[in-house]
């Protein structure tokens, strides 16, 4: 008499989800190259050998009036004063101003939303991809790290830098570094910075 076969049940294991910001701004488009890299290179890492997925939202900093690319010579120039002292108001300022973050619609990786509103920690890891312009951050991370919309992502938020730069780019992270702790209460885990290899005037 053959014993009937019964079907062994294979325990499903359940993914835990890892809520990523990538909160970036990318005028030449190599910060974005940079990050999603990272980002791609963290997707398949977490794929391959944990039990975890990535839900990745996507905020770009934006200014207005936005900065055109390629600059000109003196459009080049004339965002030096705010961007060395971005607290600076005088007749020649253009006084740039940061968008606010995107409010209350659905979040989708392919159309970058989220809510301020939702409680702080909203985020398991953030990360901030930026530039050095006239040996400080880049005029619109700063604004961000400075505004109250922005600050509210990052408070006590465990944030990863990952910067892009010409050269002499020591100073302004840590400027940005202290800004980020200081001023909008982020926690710094690491920092990623990419140098062009070129020569100064080359690369410019």
């Amino acid at each position: 008499m053959r014993t009937p076969k019964t079907k062994m049940k294979v325990p499903t294991v359940e993914k835990t989800t890892v809520r990523v910001l990538l909160l970036q701004h990318s005028l030449s488009g190599e910060t974005n190259t940079a990050t999603h890299e990272f980002i791609r290179g963290l997707e398949d890492g977490v794929r391959d050998q944990h039990n975890l997925v990535v839900d990745l939202v996507e905020q770009r900093i934006q200014t207005q009036p936005a900065f055109d690319f390629p600059w000109n010579f003196w459009s080049f120039f004339a965002v030096m004063p705010e961007t060395v002292d971005p607290f600076v108001h005088n007749k020649d300022s253009q006084h740039w101003q940061v968008e606010k973050p995107s409010l209350d619609t659905p979040v989708e990786s392919s159309s970058p939303n989220i809510s301020t509103k939702k409680k702080n920690n909203m985020f398991d890891l953030v990360v901030l991809g930026w530039q050095t312009w006239f040996l400080s951050p880049s005029l619109p991370v700063r604004m961000a790290v400075n505004d109250p919309d922005y600050q509210h992502l990052l408070q006590q938020a465990p944030v990863l830098m990952i910067g892009t730069h010409r050269n002499m780019w020591h100073r302004a992270s840590r400027t940005l570094r202290k800004e980020l702790t200081d001023h909008a209460g982020a926690k710094i885990i690491g920092s990623i910075n990419f140098v062009q290899s070129s020569a100064f005037l080359v690369s410019v």
